[in-house]
This record gives C-alpha cells, structure tokens and sequence, in this order.
C-alpha cells in the first residue's frame, strides 16, 4: 500500500512538472519549424525521473507518461511562463 502511494505521489509531481513550458513572445524559426515554447518542466522531470526511479519498469511507465503529457499540455493547455 505504502509503495503504491508513493508511486502515485511520485507520478503526480512528475506530470505536473511536465506541464510547465517556458513560452517565448518572440518565436524564432529552427528548420523550417517555429519554436514558440521550450519544454523545460518536461526536461527536469525525465531528469528527476532517472535520478530518484530505482526501479527500471517504474521508470519506464514514467518516462512515457511524462512524455505524453508534457507533449499533450503545450497543445491542449495554455500553461506555461511567457519570456
């Protein structure tokens, strides 16, 4: 019981760390693509993923969900802090 709460616990930080962006006011063109915001609470938490996660199959389902939400928030979510 205590292990699955401290899962959960651990998996709710990491998605709300994956849904900060840091938005710029003034894009700028990387390839041909606008870069208009830089995923930098999805980089701390994959980072906070690999440091604290002993387990590897823990980290697994982590990594993938910190990925998808972090990805799905810029889209579906106005959340982030404008520069």
């Amino acid at each position: 019981m205590i292990m699955t709460a401290r899962f959960f616990l651990k998996l709710v930080v990491f998605v709300i760390l994956s849904a900060l962006w840091l938005r710029l006011k003034n894009p700028f063109e990387v390839g041909g693509f606008s870069v208009q915001a830089i995923p930098v609470g999805l980089f701390i938490a994959l980072l906070l993923v690999l440091k604290i996660e002993k387990y590897q199959f823990n980290r697994k389902i982590l990594v993938r969900h910190d990925n998808f939400h972090g990805n799905s928030d810029f889209v579906f979510t106005p959340v982030g802090v404008m520069i």
